[in-house]
Formats: C-alpha cells, sequence, structure tokens
C-alpha cells in the first residue's frame, strides 16, 4: 500500500478516536502550565513519530531506525505533519470552525503535500555534515 495511504488511514484513525472536549482539556492544559502534553511528546516519539520516520525512510532508501538513531530534525519533520494534522482538529473542537465530520479527505491532502517534502529532508539531513547524528532529545518525565 502506498505510503500517502498509509499514513492518511492512520491519521484519520488517530483524529477520528479524539473526542472535542478531551482535546479542549489537553490544550487548556497546555495553556495553564500543567504537565501532562509535555510528559505525552517522549508516547507520541514512541508510538507516532518514529514509526512514521522508519515508513519516510524506507521510503527514501535510507537505513531504518534499527540501523540509525532518529535524528533531531527527523523528528521535528515528523513534528510538522502531526502538528498541520492536530490542528484540523483543533479547529474543528476548540475553535469550532465549521469542518466536515469526516476529515480524512483533508488528512490526505495534507499528507499529499508533506511527503515530498519529508523525503527530501531527511536525504538532505542523512547526507549533512551539520546535522547531529544523535537520538532526538527526549522529554524528561515526571511522576
Amino acid at each position: 500500500m502506498p505510503l500517502t495511504i498509509r499514513l492518511s488511514e492512520l491519521y484519520t484513525h488517530y483524529l477520528a478516536r479524539m473526542s472535542g472536549s478531551g482535546l479542549r482539556l489537553f490544550v487548556r492544559a497546555g495553556l495553564d502550565g500543567l504537565g501532562q502534553p509535555a510528559r505525552r511528546g517522549a508516547m507520541l516519539t514512541a508510538t507516532i513519530l518514529e514509526p512514521v520516520i522508519d515508513a519516510v525512510r524506507i521510503e527514501a532508501g535510507l537505513p531504518g531506525l534499527a540501523e540509525r538513531p532518529l535524528l533531531h530534525g527527523e523528528r521535528e519533520v515528523a513534528m510538522a505533519l502531526h502538528g498541520g494534522l492536530m490542528f484540523l482538529a483543533i479547529r474543528k473542537h476548540v475553535y469550532r470552525m465549521p469542518m466536515p465530520d469526516d476529515l480524512s479527505d483533508l488528512i490526505h491532502l495534507q499528507v499529499r503535500l508533506w511527503l515530498p517534502g519529508a523525503i527530501a529532508e531527511l536525504i538532505r539531513l542523512h547526507s549533512s555534515r551539520d546535522e547531529p547524528r544523535q537520538l532526538a532529545p527526549k522529554p524528561k518525565h515526571r511522576r
């Protein structure tokens, strides 16, 4: 299955599971300086961002994450997609703008726009001497 379809399906399911009240509470927690959004960063990286980057690396003909650790810039590339797609949900549930119930067409549009640039940027990052060859910084957990 093409990567654009796989990514679109991933985020269609991800956003469909999100409740409006849950998203509003999450945004409010961030605005109020509560730690919940920051604590979820490591989980987001492990469960969504790393698999996305691994798939883009394969698409670009680059070594997978098992062979070469995640670069800081790669996490930022994945966050660009994630943030853009999350903003669809924010527009719908927080700003309460008129949005379709089914966001899948908008998700697919953003994935199609993002993927070619992501591939090009990962190739550039892996060939650059400027990008440190280190894991992206992981947020510290508080309990």
